[in-house]
C-alpha cells in the first residue's frame, strides 16, 4: 500500500516538474521575443535618423554640380 502511495506522489512531482519546466521555457521564449522587439525598435530608430540626415544632405547637393564635375562619367 505504501509503495502505491509513493508511486502516486512521484508521478505528481514529475507532473509538476514538467509543468514548471514548460513555464520556464515559455518565459524564456517571451524574453527572447522581447529582446528581438527592442532590437528592431533600435534599428528602426537608427534608420529613421540616418534617413533624416541623408535627406538633409541631399538638399545641399545639386545634381548639376555632380554632372559638371564628371564624377558620374563612365
Amino acid at each position: 500500500m505504501a509503495c502505491i502511495s509513493c508511486t502516486r506522489i512521484e508521478g505528481l512531482y514529475e507532473g509538476q516538474h514538467d509543468m514548471l519546466y514548460n513555464q520556464t521555457f515559455n518565459l524564456d521564449q517571451v524574453a527572447f521575443a522581447s529582446e528581438g522587439i527592442k532590437d528592431a525598435r533600435q534599428t528602426m530608430s537608427a534608420l529613421k535618423s540616418a534617413n533624416k540626415e541623408l535627406r538633409g544632405m541631399m538638399t545641399t547637393v545639386k545634381i548639376q554640380d555632380i554632372d559638371k564635375s564628371g564624377y558620374m562619367a563612365s
